[in-house]
């Protein structure tokens, strides 16, 4: 509808799932990094086309799975997550900006679930006539969804948090209607599902680590006499970033990149985040206090390093980290941990299978369709982690 307006135009009411709408068109734009006479562009179109008709046929299929469906949610158990949330962010809020929207991360959602009454956590919240999910269910749904919010006033963190629990019925009846087909049976099915539990349960972990880490002031004033003359002594990480909503996106940086291209210049023709584009993608020091995904997987990298595509709240992030500054305290976390963790399960790494493996210095993402329309990525981006194994092949740690 937008695209068949004119500027300064009004359009007609619409109706969506979150309520009425109007729209008046300010103005209309070409995007610079869109040369109409290449392919990239020809492919542009013809997979927007393409997306546009599989959402389509994809609500289509919602609409016989949950049209005329009702599940409803306990009111009072919503309004104490409701409390328990305004105060969780508050708390961690403080002085950050809320420039760019400040994201509900894995931790928040952590103390939101201590926050919550036990006899809370565990009473049936989603009311449906067969099992029933529980608030516990729910704050662990939470613990991946990316919840951004555009401001920390009550009425703006509810209307998130409502849309979020439409979200979790809505993916719960399509969930329930997969099992009913008997798709979660499959081989593939179940070997994708290990896979993805064993990242996420790895992130959990490796979130423990970074809550744990403290460094002192002194420590940190020691690091930064030692290796810059930088004043501000509470950043510790800069990166460049690319920031797109769109997957096809992420595969054409990554081909320039193999051609050679600059990070900062494809920062600059393709990220979506305004205010670092005139930087070229660098965001400028930043702490790694929030153990947010970025600043722990900034914390495993090398400088010069690129690593992406990362699911954010906005789409996805390429980044490249420029510099680290303070970080060896939660590497030496990792590894050490990662070491005793290898000990206590007897972990046995076969070298030789190992070498056989080919490599390619070759940038490459490979991401699966779904459902109808939507892309993941094709399996986890692991973090690069395997300092810990010479070490461990002789018996040492990092002292």
């Amino acid at each position: 509808m937008l695209f068949s307006m004119m500027p300064g135009s009004i359009s007609e009411p619409l109706k969506t799932r979150d309520g009425w709408f109007i729209f008046r068109l300010q103005e209309e734009d070409i995007d610079p990094a869109i040369k109409p006479s290449t392919e990239h562009a020809r492919n542009m179109v013809f997979n927007i086309l393409k997306e546009r008709k599989a959402q389509k046929i994809g609500r289509d299929f919602l609409d016989q799975v949950i049209g005329g469906r009702s599940v409803s949610a306990d009111g009072k158990i919503l309004e104490n997550v409701l409390s328990n949330l305004i105060a969780v962010l508050n708390e961690n809020h403080k002085d950050q900006s809320l420039e760019n929207g400040f994201e509900l991360t894995s931790k928040i959602s952590h103390q939101l679930m201590q926050r919550v009454d036990e006899k809370i956590l565990s009473e049936e919240f989603i009311h449906f006539q067969k099992n029933p999910l529980s608030a516990r269910d729910f704050l662990y749904y939470l613990f991946y969804q990316k919840l951004v919010f555009n401001s920390l006033q009550p009425q703006i963190v509810r209307a998130v948090l409502n849309k979020a629990v439409r979200q979790f019925i809505e993916d719960e009846m399509i969930i329930r209607e997969g099992i009913k087909r008997g798709l979660d049976k499959r081989e593939n099915i179940q070997s994708d599902f290990r896979t993805w539990k064993e990242y996420y349960l790895a992130q959990l972990l490796m979130q423990s680590y970074s809550d744990s880490v403290r460094i002192s002031e002194g420590e940190l004033k020691g690091y930064y006499l030692e290796k810059t003359n930088l004043p501000d002594l509470s950043m510790q990480v800069n990166i460049i970033e690319i920031l797109t909503d769109d997957l096809n996106t992420v595969e054409e940086i990554f081909n320039e990149l193999e051609q050679g291209k600059d990070f900062k210049e494809l920062a600059v023709q393709y990220t979506q985040r305004e205010w670092t584009k005139k930087n070229g993608g660098e965001f400028g020091y930043f702490s790694v206090k929030s153990g947010g995904e970025i600043e722990i997987i900034a914390a495993s990298m090398d400088v010069g390093e690129i690593y992406g595509p990362l699911k954010v709240p906005e789409g996805y992030s390429v980044f490249k980290l420029r510099t680290q500054l303070g970080l060896q305290k939660l590497n030496k976390q990792i590894v050490n941990n990662t070491i005793k963790l290898a000990n206590k399960y007897d972990v046995k790494i076969n070298e030789q299978l190992l070498k056989k493996a080919e490599l390619i210095e070759l940038n490459t993402f490979t991401y699966r369709l779904i459902g109808f329309g939507g892309k993941i990525a094709a399996f986890p981006i692991a973090i690069p982690m395997f300092e810990w194994y010479e070490l461990w092949k002789e018996g040492k740690v990092l002292p």
